[in-house]
């Protein structure tokens, strides 16, 4: 068996990869590991800003082929096509895939493993939203901005502890949400357990209508982000802050810089 390996990252909107003709493995989320992964075809992948996939591609199926990836919601105008071409198949017309059975879904996927994170110590809820239909986007009805810097939502929590959040998304659009410093184990999605392997992310795109529980364990002292890695959606106010109760920092803006740092 020959094996090829791929490894996928979005920088703008939610992306679709379709994968003809081969069958895959994903093999990490995020960097983080998928235990005992198992051979899957006829399924597209979603990814979001900022996430990552690790994938192996089964090269038993000599031909010319093409990995289709474009934007979830812009399809016509944002796409592109990754040519996968065997040795003595250059003058082959690339086959794509241009249909697929399901999306892949990796609450189901892998094996169970027992994880061990302590007793959650902490709990949030981190609702998403707008106030005004999409131009703003708010976490539990506040937003971070320029003039308002102490307007966003700050969650606190002490070294050690075990934070569970509640992400529940009231949009009609998708959020990747990215954790600065930290990674989180989903362990729940709309009221469901995860039934295949642990999910270790640090970043988890929320689907409109969705719900997912996380927990993370607060090792790592600073003052870090959690907001929307959909870039404009960061700048539209969807930024919060996890703060340790006892940092402090000896960072010292410069007051001759005209930015503000975040």
């Amino acid at each position: 068996m020959c094996v090829c390996p791929l490894k996928f990252y979005s920088y703008l909107f939610t992306q679709v990869i379709t994968i003809p003709g081969h069958e895959f493995k994903v093999t990490h989320y995020d960097g983080q590991e998928v235990n005992q992964p198992e051979w899957v075809s006829g399924q597209a992948i979603r990814i979001a800003p900022a996430e990552r996939f690790d994938i192996e591609l089964n090269m038993n199926q000599p031909g010319a082929w093409g990995i289709q990836v474009y934007a979830e919601q812009n399809p016509d105008r944002l796409h592109g096509l990754i040519p996968v071409i065997y040795d003595g198949y250059e003058s082959e017309t690339i086959v794509a895939a241009d249909d697929f059975e399901t999306f892949f879904d990796w609450t189901v996927y892998g094996a169970p493993m027992e994880i061990e994170l302590g007793d959650v110590t902490k709990e949030y809820d981190m609702i998403l939203g707008s106030d005004d239909g999409g131009e703003t986007f708010t976490i539990n009805g506040k937003r971070m901005n320029t003039e308002e810097v102490d307007g966003h939502e700050v969650y606190e929590v002490q070294q050690g502890d075990v934070v569970k959040m509640t992400i529940v998304n009231e949009t009609d659009v998708d959020h990747p949400m990215h954790l600065h410093g930290h990674f989180f184990y989903v362990t729940s999605r709309n009221g469901e357990p995860l039934s295949g392997s642990p999910v270790k992310k640090e970043t988890l795109n929320v689907r409109p209508n969705e719900t997912y529980e996380i927990v993370f364990v607060a090792d790592n002292p600073g003052n870090w982000m959690f907001h929307c890695h959909e870039l404009h959606h960061a700048s539209g106010g969807m930024v919060a802050k996890v703060q340790y109760s006892d940092y402090e920092s000896e960072f010292v803006p410069d007051p001759d810089i005209p930015n503000k740092p975040e």
